[in-house]
Parts: C-alpha cells; sequence; structure tokens
C-alpha cells in the first residue's frame, strides 16, 4: 500500500533580505548539530532548530524548510541510502521525508497512527534499499524503492511486551538491534519476525555484560565481518556470530553517542572525540577544539569526517584540519519580542514568564541587516552592561535615533552601538527594584514606548505600595515619574502605548486579581481604569497585547478575543461608550483566544497572533485574509509570541516560540499625507447632532473625501476655499452611524494633502 507520498520540488535559493510577495522566509540558529549525512553533491544537517546543507560544489551553505518543499519541522535524525540516492529524513514528530532526485515525498503514516505513549524515531539505516526505523515502538522497514512501509515490529519484548529500539544494523542475512531490554537479532528469512518469539536475545551468557539499564545499549553498527555494540560504561562489543568480545578500542569514557561506517571505516562517536577504525582493526582516536557535544560522525567519502557538534554545528575534518560550518542566523532560537524597522530587525531573547518570575536570560538581542544576524549579549564586549538580562522590547526614538530596549531585570538600554550603549537603573533614574534600593537585578521593565516629541516611556514592575509604575525619559534626558494618584496597583503595570491623542494606554499585570487596564493622559494627570462589563466593556479583563491602528483606535488583545477603543477625549467621563468588539463569523473576533500579539500593516490590516496560530484580518476585524499555521505554512511553532510589521515593505517580522520568520505581505505605507492638519467642529459629534460639521485647513477649494473604518466611501465634495461642510449623513441621505471615520483632503493637482478622524458617538 503506497502512503500519503506528496511530491514537491526541491528548490534552490540562498537567503535574501527582499521577498517576494506572499513568500516566507525562516530564521532559526543552526549550530546546535545532531544528525549529519552525505550525499555525492551535499552534506545535510538536521539541527535542533533547523536544517541545513553543505553545496560542496561551491562551498556554500543552504537553510533548508517547508519553503523548500520539506513537510514539516523539527528534524529528529537523517542518513542516505546510496542504492537508491535517497535522503531520509525523520521528524521528531515521526514524520517521514524521502528526498529523491530534487523531490521530496512525504510518508505520514507513523505521524498519523494513534498509539499510547509519546512517538520518536531515533535512528536510520539502510540497507538493500530498505530503510531501517528504530523508534519508541519498534522497528519500522520502509521501501525505499516503493515509498512505503514494509513490516513494523513492535512488541519484541521477552513477553511480548512494548520495547524501545535505539538501533538497528543488518549482517548477512540478520538484522541486529539495540533495545531498551539489550541486544536482539532475528534472522530476515523469517518468515514471522512479527512474532517476539522469532528474536534472539543476547545477554551474559554470549558475553554481554550482566545487569545493564534500559539506557545502557543505543548503538550498534555491522561492520567487516561482525557486529559491534556499544555498551555505556562497559564499552564496545565484537559478535563473531557465537559469541561477544569485548573489543581493543573505545571512547575515552566508554560512552557513546553513534556509531557510523561506510563499509570501510568504522566512525565511533563520543561527546568530545571521535574514535576511527579502519578495515584492518587499527583504531586512532580524534580530538579537536571544535569536538563540542558530538552528536554524530560520519566518514566522508573523500577521506576525513563530517561530525554534528552541538555547540558548533557541521565540523569537517581533514588532513588540513578541522572547521566549523554553519549558516548565518541568530545567535538563539529564543523570541520574546520583535521590531521592524526599514532595513533592520531586532529580535530579543529574554522574557519572563506568566507569572512574572525573571529568567535570567542572556540571550540578547539579535538584529538582521543586509542579509546578515550579528548577535548581541554580555559577551559581546564594548559598552555592553554586563548584567543585562531578559531583554524584551524594543523601540526607535524618531527624535535622537536611538534605540531603546526594555530589560525585565536590569532596567532600560539606550542603544547607539556596543561603543554607546547606556543602561539605566535605580542609580541614574527613578525606576526602582522589586527588592530594594541597592539591588540591580531585579528592575523590571516589562513594556516600552516613544511619543512623537521623543519621550520614551517605561513601565516599571516594582510591586513596591503606592509607588510609581509609569516613568517618561525625556528627551535632554531628565526622567518623570507618572504615579496614578489613589491607584494602589499603579506599580504592577505590563505593556504601555501611546495613541494619536497622546494618552496612554497601561496595561496592568495578567496575573492580578485587578487585571485590565489604564488609559492616562500627562497633560491633566487623568487616569482612568478599564476592566469587564460595566467597566470599559473588555472581553476578557487579562490584557496581553495592544496596539494603535492608522485610524487612531486602540486595538486590545485579551484573554479572550479582541477589544477596540476609540480616543476620544470624554474617554475620561462616563458617557465615554467604551470598547466595541469586532465580529468575525457571527461571534466576537477570537473569542476563547488569547491574543499574545497585535500588529497593523500598512493597510490597516490586523495581524494577530495566539497560542494556535497567526491571522490576518482586514482593518475592521470583520474578514479573514489568512490564518497560518504550521500545517499550512514555514511558521516553526504556532504559539506567536510578538508581531511588527515593515510598513515600507510589508514585511511581517513574526517571532515564535521555535524561532523567528518572516512573511512579506501585500501592505505597505507610504508616509505623504500629513496628519492632523485639518480641524474638524465639533469632534466628536453627538448621536444627535443635526447641524454641519466643519472641516477646516483644506487645500482652497481641494477636494474632501470621508470614509467609514471600512474604508468604504461615504461622501465627497470639494471645498469652499479652505472649508468643508459636511452635513453628517451618506450618498443617499441617511444618517451617518456612530464610529470612527476617515477625512482626506487634497488640492486639486494632488501635490498637497492632509488627513483627519471624525468620531460620530
Amino acid at each position: 500500500m503506497v502512503l500519503c507520498s506528496l511530491t514537491w520540488t526541491l528548490f534552490t535559493h540562498a537567503q535574501t533580505s527582499r521577498l517576494p510577495l506572499g513568500t516566507w522566509q525562516l530564521h532559526v540558529p543552526n549550530h546546535r548539530a545532531k544528525a549529519v549525512a552525505e550525499t555525492p553533491s551535499s552534506v545535510y544537517v538536521a539541527t535542533e532548530d533547523g536544517f541545513f546543507r553543505y553545496l560542496k560544489e561551491d562551498n556554500s551553505l543552504q537553510t533548508l524548510s517547508r519553503t523548500d518543499g520539506f513537510s514539516d519541522i523539527n528534524l529528529n535524525t537523517l542518513t542516505f541510502d546510496s542504492a537508491t540516492s535517497t535522503l531520509v529524513v525523520a521528524y521528531e514528530n515521526t514524520n517521514l521525508d524521502l528526498l529523491t532526485n530534487g523531490k521530496v515525498h512525504n510518508l505520514t503514516e507513523l505521524l498519523r497512527k494513534p498509539m499510547p505513549g509519546a512517538k520518536a524515531i531515533y535512528h536510520l539505516y539502510t540497507h538493500n534499499k530498505k530503510a531501517y526505523l528504530s523508534t519508541s515502538f519498534g522497528l519500522v522497514v520502509v521501501d525505499l524503492v516503493k515509498r512505503e512501509i514494509k513490516d513494523t515490529y513492535s512488541n519484541l519484548g521477552a513477553q511480548g511486551e512494548a520495547v524501545q529500539v535505539y538501533a538497528s544494523t543488518v549482517l548477512n542475512d540478520s538484522v541486529y538491534i539495540a533495545s531498551s531490554e539489550g541486544v536482539m537479532g532475528a534472522n530476515l528469512n523469517n518468515a514471522n519476525l512479527l512474532d517476539y518469539r522469532s528474536w534472539r536475545r543476547f545477554g551474559s551468557a554470549q558475553g554481554l555484560p550482566f545487569g545493564l539499564s534500559s539506557e545502557a545499549t543505543k548503538t550498534i553498527v555491522a561492520f567487516g565481518d561482525a557486529v559491534y555494540v556499544g555498551i555505556n560504561e562497559e564499552g564496545i562489543f565484537r559478535f563473531n556470530g557465537v559469541s561477544w568480545n569485548k573489543a581493543s578500542f573505545s571512547t575515552q569514557d566508554d560512552q557513546f553517542r553513534a556509531m557510523e561506517t561506510n563499509g570501510r571505516r568504522l566512525v565511533i562517536t563520543g561527546a568530545q572525540e571521535v574514535v576511527e577504525v579502519s578495515s584492518s582493526g587499527q583504531a586512532s582516536r580524534m580530538v579537536q577544539p571544535l569536538f563540542q557535544d558530538l552528536r554524530m560522525a560520519i566518514p566522508a567519502r573523500s577521506g576525513g569526517l563530517w561530525a554534528a557538534s552541538y555547540e558548533r554545528g557541521l565540523v569537517q575534518v581533514t588532513s588540513a584540519g578541522a572547521i566549523a560550518l554553519v549558516p548565518n542566523g541568530p545567535a538563539y532560537v529564543d523570541v520574546f519580542g520583535v521590531y521592524a524597522e526599514p532595513g533592520l530587525f531586532t529580535v530579543l531573547g529574554g522574557g519572563y514568564s506568566q507569572g512574572y518570575l525573571q529568567r535570567s536570560s542572556v540571550a540578547g538581542f539579535y538584529q538582521y541587516q543586509n542579509g546578515q544576524w550579528n548577535s548581541y549579549g554580555f559577551a559581546s564586549g564594548g559598552q555592553f552592561p554586563g548584567n543585562a538580562r531578559d531583554l524584551v522590547m524594543a523601540r526607535r526614538n524618531p527624535v535622537n535615533g536611538k534605540l531603546y530596549i526594555a530589560s525585565y531585570g536590569s532596567g532600560l538600554l539606550e542603544w547607539g552601538g556596543l561603543d554607546q550603549v547606556k543602561l539605566y537603573n535605580n542609580t541614574n533614574s527613578p525606576l526602582l527594584s522589586a527588592i530594594n534600593a541597592s539591588d540591580r537585578d531585579f528592575i523590571r521593565v516589562p513594556g516600552l514606548a516613544i511619543d512623537p516629541a521623543g519621550s520614551v516611556w517605561v513601565t516599571n514592575r516594582n510591586q513596591l505600595p503606592n509607588a510609581a509604575g509609569l516613568y517618561e525619559l525625556k528627551v535632554d534626558g531628565t526622567w518623570k515619574s507618572h504615579p496614578f494618584n489613589g491607584y494602589s496597583l499603579g506599580s504592577g503595570l505590563d505593556k504601555v502605548v501611546v495613541d494619536d491623542s497622546g494618552y496612554k494606554w497601561v496595561t496592568i499585570s495578567t496575573n492580578g486579581t485587578d487585571a485590565g487596564m489604564i488609559v492616562y493622559d500627562d497633560v491633566t494627570e487623568k487616569y482612568k481604569y478599564i476592566g469587564g462589563v460595566g467597566q470599559g466593556g473588555l472581553p476578557g479583563k487579562q490584557v496581553f497585547s495592544l496596539a494603535v491602528d492608522l485610524q487612531g483606535e486602540i486595538w486590545a488583545g485579551t484573554n479572550n478575543g479582541v477589544a477596540v477603543f476609540s480616543s476620544t477625549p470624554d474617554i475620561f467621563t462616563s458617557t465615554y461608550a467604551g470598547a466595541y468588539l469586532p465580529i468575525y463569523e457571527r461571534r466576537p473576533l477570537l473569542q476563547g483566544q488569547i491574543i499574545r500579539s497585535i500588529a497593523v500593516d500598512g493597510g490597516n490590516r490586523k495581524w494577530i497572533g495566539t497560542d494556535t496560530g497567526l491571522w490576518l484580518f482586514n482593518e475592521t476585524g470583520e474578514e479573514m485574509i489568512h490564518n497560518f499555521t504550521t500545517r499550512n505554512s514555514p511558521l516553526p511553532s504556532d504559539r506567536i509570541r510578538d508581531i511588527s510589521v515593515e510598513p515600507s515593505t510589508g514585511e511581517v517580522l513574526i517571532g515564535t516560540e521555535g524561532g523567528i520568520a518572516v512573511y512579506r505581505g501585500t501592505a505597505t505605507r507610504t508616509e505623504t499625507v500629513n496628519k492632523n492638519c485639518l480641524q474638524v467642529f465639533p469632534n466628536p459629534v453627538r448621536v444627535g447632532f443635526s447641524g454641519n460639521i466643519g472641516i477646516s485647513g483644506v487645500p482652497n477649494n481641494g477636494w474632501v473625501k470621508i470614509t467609514d473604518a471600512a474604508g468604504f466611501l461615504v461622501f465627497e465634495g470639494k471645498s469652499a476655499g479652505g472649508t468643508f461642510a459636511w452635513h453628517g449623513r451618506d450618498y443617499n441621505g441617511r444618517k451617518a452611524k456612530p464610529g470612527v471615520y476617515l477625512v482626506l483632503a487634497s488640492s486639486g493637482d494632488g501635490a498637497q494633502t492632509c488627513m483627519t478622524k471624525i468620531a460620530i458617538q
């Protein structure tokens, strides 16, 4: 029976910083290598976070993913079968790819097969055009010509119980396995290998050590006329067809990561060393500085070795020495925050737990520019603060050009490069430690925002009674505290954004009893608490994300979907209408989901990240455009941490639990329109208002277009001089419904443009 055999064309392309519309690019570290396989033209490497190959012809490196036709993420191991020219790729979820002649054939039977407990493929071995898969549930044989599963041998225990098979090999007419019950073997000509009684068990009576643990025997290989098994803490044992005897060679500590052969040489992998055995039985031990946490080494076709190092990536060993080969990428897979700006992506690798506990991450931050990643942390030297941990958010100040980075533990970093770094903490700012005044390691800044004047607004989660939790760093370098007088939980804040009216929207810690958010006007020092029903209308009181869209509306992502707020002067009064909930498919938008991130693209569309994937909705949130998951896209994880859109290119920078992805969107923004150069009176407009709404500041005798939030034209006309009067109705004479309307004005030749908003309440 042919299983699911999906065929894709394998594309070859180099990483670029600009993507075609609608395409993806993954950015993950590739230094944590765990398996390697060599073909005539390439060396393929499976890593903890990705997949890449080394092209021998031009000595280049190419990262690989679903964008190249492979069917899954998170590789576990791989091998190459010369007889069928097939690269066999096994994924952590037991999905299987067969790459032959540039085409990927996907076999999903193991993935789809339900079984108790975890499923895993530990080792791959090929013989006689078949692949032997050593798995957590037995030995699986795949016919590489027919591309189908031929046999599955499970329940091989002494009483017919399930065993873990860690590795397998074939010598002559017999197959041998290293398993959780030790070494077993069976004749391939036996008609019923499904019967556990057809398998021979080797133990102390045959010369193997007595009393081995279930984890002791994980490597086995046929080499020459014998079978060799590596038994951790005991050594290597050789089977001559009758009995087992201890071999004369081993690793220094009798620990074995892998044993691989090409028929002429046997390569035994230890954690920090490789032992090579020739066909004549001569053994040599190899140690290199690059042999750091080795997972697998194989003999190279042209001599030497290829090794997978969990610290240094792919290591090539020749007579000239050893070199490490790793594609450029971020230093770590950890992502907590992302920030996209023209020509530069910044990714923050720190974070904190759901309960706001520090992780003490030293991942620092990574920046992608001109096709290259550079990573910065305490080991970078320069003026980088040695105690800077848990970097979580970054924003560029448009006034002084500096990048500001929030640290959940060290305070606020002002970054102008390695030699232009300033750390604000409780020694040079009013920021407070959550421990005491002399502490420098618990100055928690979870959020920051920058207003048009260049003031940096930061939240400081100090949890001190009646202490301020919102602070302002002005362009002149002075600080100002902004306590919410009369509100006792102002020191337990999280995210902050600044809207078009200059109001600060600040979320309250999501693990507190008084979750929600606060709107604050620093000019009047007024603030308002927004909570659930009767307190502003949040669908869920836990607010995880905030975004201000292109019409000035504030989108709040909660533990129960999305809420949208208008920013109007009456927000601090009892007459404020509160949130409205976008309706999608007759339900509040993403009801029941935790909204981890919201980003706005150049078309005012909303990119929304959840624990179940990435969504794109139209500007009102009422129409879904895309829903990307790991099942239908190259996303490295469905758990989205943060999203940021580069407005000039439409590239969407996505931080996930499994790494970084970039999607080239179709919406861009061109900053040629002057905002708020029009004056509207009255504004907001009360529903019962029956007079004309005056719009002044229009270019002389210019045209005015009024659209609703969805972008549909409501009314247009020509101004009288510099003022336009609107009766508050559409073309059909119907009164405009409550909501926010966009006003666009332009001169007759289009050289002058202005934009503002009208709120009807």
